[in-house]
């Protein structure tokens, strides 16, 4: 009988980080019987797309954990002990932009004051463990199929918590992937599985240094989704520039909304937008899929396109990438001219397909700190703005001015970008998923 691993998917990148990269088939071929634990209303969607043989997918009730006192208190524990210049910048946002006092003294601080020791934080993880309530389907379902390891794809996520601590109490081997570049400064890893793999060394060094995860425990498997991205493009720049109804003679600009999470009040967007579109140049937008922007595209005109990534289940912020818009993704990286960004994930994207890029800190408005994208002064951000590989505007003037510069010579700042790629990917060698599989199939060897 094939040994049965259990794999988490309830992070909407999940399904592309780590599925679509084909891990649960290649364990599948080394005769693994591979569980896909997923939301239960998006059961027949992963069914159509990841199931196959010995691939099967066991829909789940989310976020059920939470709905607990105590399980609501872990959590936020979770978000706000970490002794990181991010979770500092958080969790004094509370106070700053809610006027939350009550909730800043009575929890935060105590909360900060805890988790500034490896000690406190090994104590609220032990209490974790021992006071969260049982998650009963996870239970069952782990006593019913008997799996041989447990793979939480994202350790922070509330569900994978949940099961994480289910399969610890069950005696099953426990095994986590950290899901993205800022999850180690940003929350607390509420369960420190048996192996941890990461995508960077700077990722292995804050596991040790904020999580207590032993060295020997982690494993850094660079980035799987990036395996498909070194293929390059799927079109030629003129295909798909008229496909999506640009011109193949001008300029593309890739703008990727800084996303109205990011800021106080998000007036970013349509101001860049704003500015971008006076340029020759198309701007195609790319929509986070899940993220609420404030951003109207009706009043700029042809040059600016949208692209809106994603499946939407029960509402937007349910959606899943798919293989195509991941395809889109690809092909507008590879043949944009110059990417705008803010703090995201699109630096290393980026930066992978050398892609000149600018960070937009300009705003239409003066205002403080408070009111600004204060995820410039993050932990995770900082290797990039250190990189030379970005630069950063903080005026309209500044915007345009980069732009002329990577348009005229995007070599600019190449070497820094080459930084981003060493410090940011791990190995480039169209074999992280070969190792995400491997990490999960000797884990249970051993």
């Amino acid at each position: 009988m094939s040994s049965t691993v259990f794999i988490s998917s309830f992070h909407i990148l999940i399904s592309r980080n780590i599925l679509a990269s084909g891990v649960p088939s290649r364990l599948a071929a080394r005769g693994f019987r591979v569980v896909i634990l997923a939301p239960d209303f998006k059961a027949s969607y992963f069914e159509a797309h990841f199931g196959g043989p010995n691939v099967v997918i066991e829909g789940v009730s989310a976020n059920a954990s939470s709905r607990s006192l105590l399980g609501l208190v872990f959590k936020r524990l979770a978000q706000v002990m970490l002794p990181t210049t991010t979770a500092r910048i958080k969790t004094t946002a509370k106070l700053m932009l809610e006027r939350k006092y009550l909730y800043f003294f009575g929890f935060i601080l105590p909360a900060r004051l805890l988790g500034c020791s490896g000690a406190g934080r090994r104590l609220v993880r032990r209490l974790d463990q021992k006071l969260s309530p049982r998650h009963t389907f996870f239970a069952s379902l782990i006593a019913r199929e008997r799996p041989v390891a447990v793979v939480s794809t994202d350790v922070n996520n509330e569900n994978d918590v949940a099961l994480l601590q289910e399969a610890r109490r069950a005696g099953v081997t426990t095994l986590g992937v950290v899901r993205s570049w800022d999850n180690l400064t940003n929350f607390f890893m509420r369960v420190a599985p048996d192996g941890l793999a990461v995508a960077n060394d700077r990722m292995a060094d804050e596991a040790v240094r904020y999580h207590g995860v032993p060295r020997e425990r982690i494993r850094v498997v660079g980035i799987p989704h990036y395996d498909r991205y070194l293929k390059g493009p799927t079109k030629p720049r003129a295909e798909f520039l008229r496909e999506i109804g640009a011109d193949p003679g001008k300029p593309l600009i890739l703008y990727v909304p800084v996303a109205d999470s990011r800021m106080a009040k998000n007036d970013v967007d349509a101001y860049v937008v704003g500015l971008l579109s006076r340029l020759d140049a198309t701007i195609l937008v790319r929509f986070p899929p899940t993220a609420a922007v404030s951003l109207d595209l009706s009043a700029f005109g042809g040059r600016v396109i949208a692209d809106r990534p994603g499946h939407v289940f029960r509402m937007r912020q349910d959606a899943e990438i798919r293989p195509e818009d991941d395809q889109r993704l690809v092909n507008a990286l590879a043949h944009a001219n110059v990417v705008v960004s803010g703090p995201g994930t699109m630096n290393i994207d980026a930066a992978l397909f050398d892609r000149p890029l600018v960070l937009v800190n300009c705003y239409p408005t003066p205002r403080s700190f408070w009111g600004t994208i204060r995820e410039y002064r993050y932990d995770h951000i900082q290797p990039i703005l250190a990189s030379g590989g970005a630069r950063i505007v903080t005026s309209a003037d500044e915007l345009r001015a980069a732009i002329r510069t990577y348009l005229h010579d995007p070599r600019q700042d190449a070497p820094g970008r080459a930084r981003i790629r060493e410090e940011q990917c791990g190995r480039l060698d169209g074999a992280s998923t070969e190792r995400v599989t491997d990490f999960i199939a000797r884990s249970v060897v051993e």
